[in-house]
């Protein structure tokens, strides 16, 4: 704060202009109001505690933005956060989550979940679900035949009951359409 004095706040008339046009302002942010409605206060040779009374502010506000008006004037009162950065990701963070989905898990499991993959990555799973999306990539969606390890599993698929409506009918092309036929969106309304 070398050279800045902390004194009484002395306005240009553009600047003074400037801050009575930001005060009437109503598209502008509450905040950025009450920080214009300070500085025009002060200038006119209001103290502390009447500008914290009328404004419903601590001190320790009132001398912040004091401060930053005589160090950078009409800028000083801007917002200095303009929210987070965008993130970017990387063409070797995409490579790593393609490589690790295309693999598959180690853990004995058919395939990855977003937030499994995310923690063996050390990665977000936000991340792992957006480069999913964008390469249309579904893990859990089998589009093939997967044999199961279960040494009953012959058994246990020859007593699936067929539906009775399809043993009433003796016409077999319609099975065929049946079975052929993608999978039912809620197969438990059928049973």
């Amino acid at each position: 704060m070398a050279g800045v004095s902390l004194g009484r706040i002395v306005l240009a008339p553009p600047e003074r202009r400037e801050l009575k046009r930001r005060a009437r302002k109503r598209s502008l942010a509450v905040e950025l109001v009450k920080r214009t409605e300070v500085i025009l206060m002060l200038a006119a040779g209001h103290s502390y505690r009447e500008v914290r009374q009328r404004l419903d502010c601590s001190d320790e506000y009132i001398r912040e933005w004091k401060r930053r008006f005589q160090e950078e004037r009409l800028a000083g009162l801007d917002s200095r956060y303009r929210g987070s950065q965008r993130r970017t990701r990387t063409a070797e963070t995409e490579a790593r989550i393609l490589e690790a989905t295309r693999e598959g898990p180690t853990d004995g499991t058919t395939h990855w979940s977003s937030y499994r993959l995310a923690k063996e990555l050390g990665i977000s799973q936000s991340s792992v679900s957006r480069v999913w999306r964008h390469f249309g990539i579904q893990p859990h969606r089998v589009r093939g035949y997967m044999a199961s390890d279960d040494p009953g599993f012959e058994e246990k698929a020859a007593d699936i009951k067929r539906p009775s409506w399809l043993e009433k009918r003796g016409d077999t092309s319609i099975r065929r359409k049946v079975f052929s036929a993608r999978p039912l969106l809620n197969p438990g309304a059928y049973t």
